[in-house]
């Protein structure tokens, strides 16, 4: 029997199997280090809380393996987009949380939401289907919107939900 080493297990405890992105422990273990660092700078920082436009569509339409591809393919997007320093995770399903270093005010959000939108204008193609995805985003600052995960998440959380299309 093969046992994988320690360092193994650990990193692959912390990774959602499906996109290789941080999974929802590691992301909100991140998320409380950035609310620290920006305590102890005192200074803020801004999330993104990220969903899938007609996600339920996709699986229901194509079937969950083509909505898997399409997970897949957003998160691969979203690493392109965030610079090095940022952080992307899985929360489930199709809820991603972005970690900004900095305050991202109106014009900032602009700018990052048409850099994601250049990103997801290349159509996916899977099983004689073809989806141009879209996805609606909701910005929270730390610590203005929220001093704790919970509450910051939320309303980054709701604020998605708030542009995010009902059709």
């Amino acid at each position: 029997m093969l046992i994988a080493p320690y360092h193994l297990l650990q990193a692959l405890a912390h990774i959602d199997s499906l996109t290789l992105l941080p999974n929802r422990q590691h992301i909100t273990l991140l998320l409380s280090k950035s609310m620290a660092h920006a305590l102890r700078e005192d200074k803020g920082f801004s999330i993104a809380f990220c969903d899938i436009d007609q996600f339920k569509a996709i699986n229901d339409t194509a079937g969950h393996q083509v909505g898997d591809v399409v997970l897949q393919a957003l998160a691969n997007r979203l690493q392109q987009v965030v610079r090095s320093y940022e952080h992307v995770g899985r929360l489930s399903g199709d809820e991603v949380l972005l970690i900004f270093e900095d305050q991202l005010y109106s014009e900032q959000q602009k700018l990052f939401r048409q850099r994601l939108e250049q990103s997801l204008s290349d159509p996916i193609k899977i099983n004689g289907f073809s989806f141009t995805p879209s996805v609606s985003l909701g910005f929270a600052h730390y610590p203005s919107d929220g001093a704790n995960m919970k509450t910051l998440i939320h309303q980054a959380d709701q604020r998605m939900y708030q542009v995010k299309p009902t059709h």
